[in-house]
């Protein structure tokens, strides 16, 4: 008898944890705290990714300027090829107006 008695004990504890979680699940402030939550994550891992990126840019670009400074043919020509299209764009826009 004691033994039935501490099942059901037991089953009752563990139908009250379920019904507090499912509670849980179904509480508006609950889902907004969550989604909350998830937001925040999300942003932070964008936020990283973006400083990521960024060193890589920067570490791309110091090595380009010190090629230029150095004149290697290879920077100098994209360069040279970033000013030309440049200087197109520009003639092109003014010949629109």
């Amino acid at each position: 008898m004691a033994e039935i008695e501490a099942d059901n004990a037991r089953t009752r504890a563990e139908l009250s944890r379920t019904v507090d979680e499912l509670a849980d699940r179904v509480n508006p402030k609950a889902q907004v705290a969550a989604a909350k939550d998830r937001a925040s994550e999300a942003a932070a891992e964008v936020a990283e990714a973006a400083k990521a990126r960024a060193a890589v840019a920067q570490d791309a670009a110091t090595t380009f300027v010190g090629d230029v400074k150095r004149r290697d043919p290879k920077a100098l020509a994209i360069a040279g090829g970033v000013v030309v299209a440049l200087v197109v764009v520009v003639l092109v826009s003014l010949r629109k107006k």
